[in-house]
Parts: structure tokens; sequence; C-alpha cells
């Protein structure tokens, strides 16, 4: 400030606090991320970024090529050719909009479309990353269902019919059920001497049924059922344990009272 110094720490006390207090304008990451797909400049990103410079410092919804130009190297000339271009391209346009202050309609600056165009790259963006995903989903799952095949192939000594390839798939692909738990019916259907997927089917049915999944969740069910069955008759036999008890204090008190009474 001319005729006045500031102490060292004073000045960076105040940029500091002019720093927080000036606020900051904040620039899509989209549009940093896909302006150059959509064919804009980077003079016209810089434009775009003015304009929302300018919008939340100073609620200036309409700045004029004159004061842009006093922000940016460009020209007020060249600032007016820009903006017609920008116009054309349809990235921007003008909308009214109300100042309450003034009790005016006023002209303004839109990005909106500009918005639209990002969040068109944005979707196509996506869905090709979701299209990889299943892509990739789809490989992996072709890669168990030929494991399983060839399982069910090893265990049943022959190939399989076209129809029984079908029934697996369905299981692999379309039901998503893991492969683990496919395997683990296949293999009590072998100790059961049964050779076809229609047990097997019922298996993996009485499964989903009970909400199992994983072939953790059938062995906890299965010993949590097991220990159950097991605990059963200890209990049975304390409370007949206890009853005898009960009836050996009856008898007792019973001969003793006819004891007394003789």
């Amino acid at each position: 400030m001319p005729g006045k110094e500031f102490p060292v720490d004073n000045i960076t006390a105040r940029f500091g606090a002019d720093l927080i207090c000036e606020g900051s304008t904040v620039v899509p990451n989209l549009l940093l991320k896909y302006y150059k797909q959509l064919g804009v400049s980077d003079r016209e990103v810089v434009l775009f970024i003015q304009i929302l410079f300018l919008r939340n410092s100073e609620r200036d919804f309409y700045p004029t090529p004159e004061k842009l130009s006093q922000l940016m190297t460009a020209s007020c000339e060249e600032i007016k050719e820009m903006l017609a271009l920008l116009f054309e391209k349809r990235f921007l346009h003008i909308d009214k909009r109300y100042v309450q202050e003034l009790d005016e309609i006023r002209d303004s600056y839109s990005l909106a479309p500009l918005m639209e165009e990002l969040s068109c790259l944005w979707a196509v963006e996506k869905q090709q990353a979701l299209l990889e995903i299943q892509q990739h989903l789809q490989n992996d799952r072709s890669v168990e269902l030929t494991k399983v095949c060839k399982d069910f192939e090893r265990q049943f000594g022959r190939l399989l019919s076209p129809v029984e390839v079908d029934q697996i798939r369905f299981w692999v692909i379309e039901s998503e059920i893991a492969p683990a738990l496919i395997l683990e019916a296949l293999r009590r259907a072998i100790l059961m001497g049964v050779q076809n997927l229609k047990y097997v089917d019922k298996i993996l049915l009485e499964w989903q049924k009970l909400n199992l999944a994983t072939l953790e969740a059938v062995q906890d069910y299965e010993s949590g059922r097991f220990q159950k069955v097991v605990k059963a008759p200890k209990a049975k036999k304390a409370a007949e344990k206890s009853e005898e008890k009960h009836d050996d204090k009856f008898r007792l008190l019973h001969w003793g009272n006819m004891g007394g009474s003789a």
C-alpha cells in the first residue's frame, strides 16, 4: 500500500484472511476431463471459468466482453468471437434472471447446455465401464461353468448331454449359485448313488429355501442343527434326573410324616 508499510508477518496474515474471505471458484472436474472431447479449446475453458468466477464473486451473471477481457489475455474482440462460437456450438445460451435487489429482469449466461453435454459423455463412459464389468464377470462365469461341467462329467464317468449343460449353465450363470455349492450338492448325490441333475437340483432348491447361499452357510446350518439333536437327549436326561430327585424328596417327606404320626 503506497505511503504505508506493513511488517511481513502482517502481510502474510492479511493475505491468509483475504484468501479465505474472497472465497473460491469451483471448477467441475468433468469439465476439465471432457472439454477436449467436446471440441472446446483451452481459451474457451478459461472463459467458462471466468464466467463462473464473476458469477460467484461479484454476482455478475452477464459480464460484458470488456470486463472478461480484463481478466484474460484475450482482447475484447477475441472474447466476442469465442462467445459467438460457444453460442454456435450450443454450449452457452442466455437466460432471463430476476434480480430482487433491483426489481428487474436481466440477462444471464447459462452453462446448462455445456453441463448437459458433459452429462452425456459421463453417461457413455459409465455405460462402457458397466459393460466391461459385465463382460469380465461373464468371462469369469464361463470359466466356472466349464470347470463345473468337467467335474460333473468326471463324477458321472461320461459326457454331459446338451440339456444337462443348459441346466448347469442356469445354475452358474442365471441363478449365480456358487460353484462350490453346486459341487457339494453333486457330491451328496453321488454318495446317495444318484447320478442325475434332478436330484442335485432338489438339493440346491432346498438350500435356496433356507437362504443358504454358500458352502460355509450350509455347513454352519447343519452343524447348528446337529448340536441341537445332540443336546436334546442330554436335556431330557437332566430333566428326568431332576424329576427323580423331586420324587425322592417327596417320598422321604411322606414317610417321615407317617413315622411321626405313628
